[in-house]
């Protein structure tokens, strides 16, 4: 289980990269969790975490961490 987490998160910080390097430059800062974030792909843990938005390619960031991981979250409606 670990392993797939573990992959899950790297392939979303992959993900999150090569997004933006392409998008110029925003600045997206990652806080402490204020609650817990389940990694079961739904977006109600993130609610008021989303910390960037870009309207043109309808796409929201947002970044997490505790003392061990760092989460992510990329949506998209496009």
């Amino acid at each position: 289980m670990r392993r797939i987490v573990l992959f899950l998160i790297l392939t979303c910080v992959s993900v999150f990269s090569v997004f933006i390097a392409g998008c110029g430059k925003p600045k997206i800062e990652s806080g402490w969790l204020s609650r817990k974030i389940d990694i079961d792909g739904k977006l109600e843990d993130w609610h008021g975490e989303l910390a960037y938005y870009n309207k043109d390619m309808r796409v929201s960031v947002g970044a997490a961490n505790d003392d061990t991981f760092l989460y992510v979250c990329l949506v998209t409606r496009n």
